[in-house]
């Protein structure tokens, strides 16, 4: 499971992946990444029990967080969308700023 920044218009660092089927495994990754590039990082496992994504620019700090996101199981990739906005934990796709979970399947 792949997810994916678009459209990122300033510069964004910092991940953390937390899954694999193990309760409190983490997976950490920290990346760097451009205006106008696209980010990617890989999950592994079958079973995600959650993914939180902190994103840090200037005068910009958003998170977003699933604490439960086995809905996202059934698909092997889907985007988040990041445009703007404040700072967001939400363990559902409800958010006080336009971020999006997209499948890449439609």
């Amino acid at each position: 499971m792949n997810i994916m920044l678009y459209n990122v218009s300033q510069v964004l660092m910092g991940a953390m992946v937390t899954g694999g089927g193990i309760p409190n495994d983490p997976i950490k990754q920290h990346s760097y990444i451009s205006p106008g590039s696209t980010f990617t990082f890989t999950i592994y496992g079958d079973f995600i029990e959650q993914i939180r994504i902190v994103a840090h620019a200037v005068h910009l700090d958003a998170t977003f967080a699933l604490s439960d996101s086995s809905i996202l199981n059934k698909y092997q990739k889907f985007s988040l969308h990041y445009q703007d906005g404040c700072s967001v934990e939400s363990p559902f796709f409800d958010y006080c700023f336009p971020i999006s979970i997209i499948p890449v399947d439609g």
